[in-house]
């Protein structure tokens, strides 16, 4: 048997009845009942712990220096972009009329400023806008009217990405221009035109940049989602890496990224990391209509705290009432400003009035599935939590979104027991979004007579839109994991039967394989993935624009009302 038995008990109202003002009176009929209680609980010999007096905070900050898809080369961070326009923004179409042309007239007015401005019929030339056939009226009309008289901005960005070609007989060989200047620019004039193209890869990769074909980089077509890698590297330390998870908006806050464990392949630009110590005054965490520290004061009679009701039901309300209540005078805050775009590893250490040191750990210290609280953590590949805090730039309280140029959505069809991917919407030749409904159909293929008499018809499958294209279920070996693999399904919509193809870029695989995607990402509700235009102010105030793809929960399930082996009944035969 122990030589004596402590018991720490603690006096706080808990009244079994819905009204607190009863409670919250607190009434007392006999001082010395309270002097008695303090003797009781020990707070006359002074043992709890002094009040804090400062608090010391050493931090060590590293910047994130650069991106990339995981496994393959990293490009440096630019310093002052959102952190999305780098990570998810893909390249425009070539194909796109109105870019073309804004290229080529914001080539125009750089060489009127370098002082060439005469040589525009040259550009205009050497790179006019095609003549190909167009199926929007709208597109066609707008290609007339600037065949001749526009530059295509789009072959002029190819050109200078492409080697000089050889001059032509006659052409003045010296100074030779460079790519992009047609040799039909004199020598005298190759300078300024140099000057031009010089302002105009500026000004293209400053917005969107060139136009390219693909998905952007970490784009994963068995998931439909993005998870590019970022990287923060300084000098004699190991680099570190994050995998970057988009959220259904396409923004990357603080929970959107996963520290990797694996070291990146490629060098890591390095940064400079920054140690600093510093000694705050913490403050106590207190908001308007908190009740006072001393339980026997006046409170602020705007703020009648007896009002309130509690309810059980209501977790959140019962969670405010036991921090005003009971813990409001334990918490502090202590002030601390961390960069945007770098992670932090900090310790803290709290000096009290008696001159004791305190270290306070992390609360969340261990793996993350212990069951303690955890707040802005990030985990790893090992599901241990990260010794540090990451604070992204990014742009995601202030993002402006553009109508979608291109949408596919994934539906469930338990009828024909397929999913399918519908082109809702996609990237017209004027760079918008086009619906599927405003496309031109095929005209109905005409039907042999059916002999006299006879009632019905024989269908041998239905027909199907064009823009709907299934996904039928494979099996992978030797792993026996099922995926979504983009079939065909040939069309009975014209006079010959012919297998459509995807027009947009989300159902294009590329390399040569066929699109496939994994079974439980395409849930019951189905899935919506979108492409469109993001625009957002970066930390110099500037303005970027970038086309980033984004991920959706669908509405239902869908239907084709796909059949096979079909006898349909034959209209009334005439004469």
């Amino acid at each position: 048997m122990p030589s004596s038995i402590t018991y720490w008990n603690r006096l706080e109202p808990r009244p079994r009845a819905v009204d607190l003002s009863e409670a919250l009176a607190a009434r007392a009929y006999d001082p010395a009942w309270l002097l008695a209680r303090q003797w009781q609980l020990g707070e006359f010999q002074g043992e709890d712990a002094g009040a804090p007096a400062y608090v010391r905070v050493s931090t060590s900050t590293a910047p994130l220096t650069a991106w990339g898809e995981a496994g393959g080369p990293a490009a440096p961070l630019p310093p002052a972009a959102p952190l999305e326009a780098s990570l998810t923004a893909e390249p425009p179409s070539p194909d796109d009329l109105a870019r073309a042309v804004e290229i080529g007239q914001t080539f125009e007015r750089l060489l009127a400023d370098a002082g060439a401005a005469h040589l525009r019929p040259l550009f205009v030339a050497a790179y006019p806008i095609p003549d190909t056939a167009d199926d929007d009226p709208r597109a066609a009309r707008l290609r007339a009217l600037w065949r001749g008289r526009a530059i295509d901005g789009q072959a002029l960005w190819a050109a200078t990405r492409l080697p000089v070609p050889p001059p032509p007989p006659g052409a003045d060989p010296t100074p030779a221009p460079v790519p992009g200047v047609p040799w039909t620019v004199g020598g005298a004039w190759r300078g300024q035109a140099a000057a031009a193209i010089a302002s105009l890869t500026a000004w293209i990769e400053q917005g969107l940049g060139g136009p390219g074909q693909g998905a952007p980089p970490g784009w994963r077509t068995e998931t439909l989602s993005a998870a590019p890698a970022v990287y923060s590297a300084v000098s004699g330390a190991t680099p570190e890496s994050f995998t970057a998870n988009p959220d259904r908006r396409g923004d990357l806050d603080w929970f959107a990224f996963d520290r990797r464990l694996e070291a990146p392949s490629s060098a890591i630009p390095a940064g400079e990391t920054l140690h600093q110590i510093r000694a705050v005054i913490p403050g106590p965490v207190r908001f308007r209509g908190m009740p006072n520290e001393r339980f026997w004061d006046f409170e602020d009679a705007r703020f009648p705290i007896d009002a309130i009701r509690p309810d059980r039901r209501n977790l959140a309300s019962m969670l405010l009432l036991d921090f005003m209540l009971v813990h409001g005078n334990d918490w502090y805050l202590v002030p601390f400003e961390q960069p945007c775009g770098s992670l932090c590893a900090s310790e803290v250490t709290v000096i009290d009035v008696f001159g004791e040191a305190t270290d306070v750990p992390r609360a969340e210290s261990g793996t993350a599935g212990n069951g303690r609280f955890a707040m802005f953590a990030i985990a790893d590949d090992s599901a241990a939590l990260a010794p540090f805090h990451l604070v992204p730039r990014s742009c995601a309280a202030s993002v402006q979104e553009g109508p979608p140029i291109e949408e596919v959505r994934f539906l469930r069809d338990e009828m024909a027991n397929l999913v399918w991917a519908v082109e809702h919407t996609t990237q017209g030749a004027l760079g918008g979004g086009r619906r599927a409904a405003d496309r031109p159909s095929a005209p109905a293929p005409s039907e042999a007579p059916l002999p006299a008499g006879a009632a019905l018809r024989y269908r041998l499958q239905s027909p199907v839109p064009r823009h709907w294209f299934p996904l039928q279920p494979v099996k992978l070996a030797p792993s026996h994991e099922v995926v979504l693999e983009l079939a065909g399904l040939l069309t009975t919509d014209a006079a010959a039967p012919t297998l459509p193809t995807p027009e947009g870029r989300i159902l294009a695989a590329g390399g040569g394989t066929p699109l496939r995607v994994r079974e439980e990402h395409v849930p019951r509700e189905g899935t919506h993935v979108r492409r469109g235009h993001r625009r957002a102010r970066g930390a110099d105030g500037s303005t970027y624009v970038w086309l980033a793809r984004t991920r959706r929960i669908g509405t239902s399930e869908g239907s084709a009302d796909l059949r096979f082996d079909r006898a349909v009944e034959a209209p009334p035969h005439q004469p």
